[in-house]
């Protein structure tokens, strides 16, 4: 089987290398590419299903500039630093994303640096068709049937944003 592991805006494949082992260990392919790119892997492959790890899902409509107003997110966010002493929303990277990481991985992550997050979309509206209403099937690219899909979130002190685990 073969796994494409999609990291989030701003970061780079290689957040995924201690996953892709573990896949590999297993007898797995991977595929961690640096978004965006040129490549044409994900409509080239057949999928199964679509696992969102912490998932930034924007409703049919919805920007990713306004989920974060119309989720609470930084009503959540200073409520959460207020339970954990301030580690949330840290100016210190070390401190707020990659905290309960070892250290030399998160100082690695750090010298590779993020590919910084593209504005291009920060304002555009989700297409209607990219979600099908139900958080359980998804249009992962135009023209593809749906698919299944599988939410996975987290919460407490290693909640979405975290940095590697």
């Amino acid at each position: 089987m073969t796994f494409v592991l999609i990291h989030g805006a701003g970061d780079v494949g290689w957040y995924w290398h201690l996953n892709e082992a573990a896949l590999r260990d297993r007898g797995h392919d991977t595929i961690a590419p640096d978004l965006p790119c040129d490549h044409e892997t994900a409509s080239r492959l057949p999928a199964r299903l679509l696992v969102l790890l912490a998932g930034m899902i924007p409703v049919p409509g919805e920007s990713p500039g306004d989920w974060w107003t119309n989720t609470g997110y930084r009503q959540a966010a200073e409520e959460q630093a207020r339970l954990d002493g301030g580690k949330t929303g840290n100016e210190d990277p070390l401190i707020s994303y990659y905290n309960g990481a070892p250290r030399s991985l998160a100082e690695e992550a750090l010298r590779r640096g993020g590919r910084g997050e593209s504005s291009a979309v920060w304002n555009i509206a989700m297409a209607a068709g990219c979600m099908a209403g139900r958080a359980d099937q998804v249009h992962p690219l135009p023209g593809r049937p749906l698919l299944p899909a599988r939410l996975h979130a987290s919460s407490g002190p290693r909640a979405p944003g975290r940095g590697p685990r």
